[in-house]
């Protein structure tokens, strides 16, 4: 009872050291974010990657456009990379993945090898003749 009242206080000591740091960790970035040349550091940083994002997606559109394209002109070439691309991927992930080999066959069980003992030597009383 007294080990297991004693490991629980270790354990309440230790969530709450943990606690503290986050707390510490979570009030040192209010700060850093309330603090106004990093505000704007953090603005402008968002706005460029909303930039990054909108130029990305042109991207995205423009090569989706020219694969419709390309589908409709060339039904059957699509399709044949399209497989061609499945298989690939198929036989990738595969390759990757971790064999799952079942385990050795246990050998049959060895026992020790003793020396044999030997019945121990009788000794033969000679034979008197009552004559």
């Amino acid at each position: 009872m007294k080990i297991e009242n004693a490991i629980n206080e270790k354990l309440k000591e230790k969530i709450r050291k943990h606690l503290s740091g986050g707390k510490d960790k979570l009030e040192w970035l209010e700060n850093q974010v309330s603090d106004e040349k990093n505000r704007k550091k953090l603005k402008v940083k968002w706005e460029d990657a909303k930039e990054k994002i909108a130029d990305l997606k042109e991207t995205f559109d423009r090569f989706e456009k020219q694969a419709v394209d390309y589908i409709e002109k060339n039904p059957k070439k699509a399709l044949a990379i399209a497989s061609v691309a499945g298989i690939l991927a198929a036989s990738l992930w595969s390759s990757f993945q971790q064999k799952k080999t079942s385990p050795a066959p246990k050998s049959a069980v060895k026992t020790k090898k003793m020396p044999l003992k030997l019945a121990p030597k009788t000794r033969k009383k000679p034979v008197v003749s009552k004559s």
